[in-house]
């Protein structure tokens, strides 16, 4: 099903498990309009290639501070995504932000900015 057919695109909404209600308008407003900017993007500006190993079985390779942010609301496949993310980065430290979808950093700004200063200011003083 194209995008622009799909409840996901008409409605806006950073997820389809949760309500209308439960997304801002200016949320919606804004995701509708980046999946516009998807939609018009030309099919002739690259493919995507595979990685050698998957990257997704080389995550205990990372040794960077890691933060993983999540919303509880967003698709389970996604949460499951984030759980596998902290799980499996060594030292890696989540966040799941309730209330919030795919997009928390746009549903909650405030909250979001918080969380990712207070992980750079105790990375710093280690």
């Amino acid at each position: 099903m194209r995008a622009e057919q799909s409840g996901h695109f008409r409605t806006g909404r950073s997820c389809t498990t949760c309500s209308s209600s439960q997304v801002a308008p200016a949320i919606r407003d804004k995701v509708r309009a980046m999946n516009l900017i998807a939609l018009r993007t030309p099919a002739d500006l690259g493919s995507e290639g595979r990685l050698g190993p998957p990257a997704i079985d080389r995550l205990g390779e990372i040794r960077a501070p890691t933060l993983v942010i999540g919303g509880d609301l967003d698709q389970p496949h996604v949460v499951a995504t984030t759980d596998r993310l902290a799980a499996e980065v060594a030292g890696a430290r989540k966040a799941l932000m309730a209330g919030t979808a795919h997009l928390p950093n746009m549903e909650r700004p405030d909250e979001f900015n918080r969380l990712v200063l207070d992980f750079l200011a105790a990375v710093d003083g280690q």
